[in-house]
C-alpha cells in the first residue's frame, strides 16, 4: 500500500479513535438514569373499590347534641355516587369525593366521604378518608321494637308495634307490656300510642294515649327516647328503655 495512503488510513483511525473517547467522557459525565420512573398513570380504581374503600372506617354523627360513632361496613352502603375526581398537578395523586347512604337498620345516615389516593409503583393505593356532613337521611320507626324497662313493678317486657308513620315522623302504634322471668308477678297490659321522630336530633317520642287492656292500679308511661346509631337501638332518657327492632 502507497505510504500517503497509509498515512491517511491512520489519519482517520485516530479521529475515530478521539471521538469515540469523548462520546465516553461525555456520557460518564452525565448523571446516570433510576433503573425504573414512575409514570403517572391514569386514575382506573372502580366505583366497586371506591366503595369498599370505605370498610372498617370510623364515622361520627351527633344525635340530640352528642357524637355518636360507628364503623362503617360495606354491606351496610345502600348507595354510593362519585361526586368529583381531581388529579394533583403532577397527577400522582387523586381526591375523589362522594356521597353514600349507611343503612343502619333503626335508620340511614347520609355523608359526604373524602378518599385521597397516591400512585405508587404506577398502582393507586389508599392513603385517607374523611367524613363530613353526617346526618339522618331516613329513621325506619315503623315495626316491631321489643325490649326491656323499669318502672314502680320493677323489670318489665317491652314491646311496640308502630303501624303508621308520617313522612313528616309522625307515629302511632301499640304498647303491650308483661312480665319477665326476673319479674314474673307483673300483669299483662297495653294501650295505643302516638308521637314519632325528629329527623334532625334523632329524638324519639312514645307516648300513652288509650288503654286497650289496663290492670288495676296501672297508669300509662310516656317513653321519651333517642336513636342509639352505633348500637342499632331506641333507648329512652329514663326509664331504663332499651328496645331492639324484630
Amino acid at each position: 500500500m502507497p505510504q500517503l495512503a497509509m498515512k491517511m488510513m491512520m489519519k482517520k483511525i485516530k479521529k475515530a479513535i478521539c471521538l469515540c473517547v469523548a462520546m465516553l467522557m461525555l456520557c460518564s459525565a452525565l448523571p446516570m438514569a433510576p433503573l425504573k420512573v414512575e409514570a403517572a398513570t391514569k386514575f382506573n380504581v372502580s366505583n366497586t373499590s371506591l366503595k369498599k374503600a370505605l370498610n372498617n372506617y370510623s364515622i361520627r354523627i351527633t344525635i340530640d347534641q352528642k357524637e355518636q360513632r360507628f364503623v362503617v361496613r360495606t354491606k351496610e352502603i345502600s348507595k354510593f355516587s362519585v361526586k368529583s375526581k381531581k388529579y394533583s398537578k403532577d397527577r400522582k395523586k387523586m381526591t375523589v369525593t362522594a356521597a353514600v347512604y349507611i343503612n343502619r337498620k333503626i335508620a340511614t345516615v347520609k355523608t359526604n366521604a373524602t378518599m385521597k389516593y397516591s400512585l405508587k409503583k404506577n398502582k393507586w393505593k389508599l392513603s385517607s378518608v374523611k367524613f363530613d356532613k353526617t346526618s339522618l337521611a331516613s329513621v325506619s320507626l315503623k315495626g316491631t321494637w321489643t325490649g326491656k324497662y323499669t318502672a314502680r313493678q320493677g323489670e318489665t317486657k317491652a314491646k311496640f308495634v308502630i303501624s303508621r308513620v308520617s313522612k313528616d315522623g309522625y307515629a302511632t302504634g301499640k304498647f303491650y307490656f308483661s312480665a319477665t322471668p326476673t319479674n314474673p308477678k307483673v300483669p299483662s297490659g297495653s294501650y295505643t300510642v302516638v308521637g314519632g321522630y325528629d329527623k334532625k336530633t334523632g329524638k324519639v317520642t312514645l307516648a300513652g294515649d288509650e288503654w286497650i287492656t289496663r290492670p288495676s292500679g296501672y297508669d300509662m308511661v310516656d317513653f321519651y327516647c333517642y336513636l342509639d346509631i352505633r348500637n342499632k337501638k331506641i333507648k329512652s332518657y329514663s326509664n331504663s328503655l332499651v328496645l331492639t327492632k324484630k
